[in-house]
């Protein structure tokens, strides 16, 4: 998860987080439920039950977990679905017949994508470079195929990432 992911996830849930504590202060301040939700837990006494056993409010280890589940639903429901399963599709590399670019190189796979062509070119000393149009993305030594191919798909992200922006919510000012 990158870093901007994990500030949003992290905004997400701290928003969750402020609805239980709402929720849990509205509970609070209602006839009965305050007694059930109240802040000392188990330490506050409410009445006996007929048989003589206390009725005592819930306990704060138990209000922890309530208020996490509740979180975890809320924080679930403020997450957009377009966001929470959103990636980048893989580069689909295709062999080519070697194509000469430069002198003394050769591309050897090519990747299309709606953005432009990143391909893979070998030297004729067997150095690798991954190259996205006429721009060199990256340098590798020889046989190192996989994290040419890596470097690719890193920079085909990075590029879309890049080219992405947050929305602002409803009510929000933050643009």
């Amino acid at each position: 998860m990158s870093v901007p992911q994990q500030h949003a996830a992290g905004d997400v849930d701290a928003k969750g987080l402020e609805v239980v504590e709402t929720i849990f202060r509205d509970l609070r301040d209602r006839r009965f439920l305050k007694w059930i939700f109240d802040e000392r837990g188990d330490a506050c006494f409410i009445a006996n039950f007929a048989d003589g056993e206390p009725l005592k409010g819930l306990d704060l280890e138990v209000q922890g977990e309530i208020k996490a589940s509740w979180q975890a639903i809320i924080s679930k429901a403020l997450t957009p679905a377009s966001q929470a399963h959103l990636r980048v599709k893989p580069l689909e590399w295709k062999q080519v017949a070697l194509d000469s670019h430069e002198w003394n190189w050769l591309a050897v796979a090519k990747a299309e994508t709606p953005f432009g062509t990143y391909s893979i070119e070998k030297h004729t000393k067997g150095f690798l470079r991954v190259m996205f149009g006429t721009q060199r993305v990256s340098h590798f030594e020889p046989g190192q195929r996989a994290e040419a191919e890596a470097s690719a798909q890193r920079d085909l992200e990075a590029r879309i990432r890049a080219a992405l922006a947050a929305t602002a919510t409803e009510g929000s000012d933050r643009g």
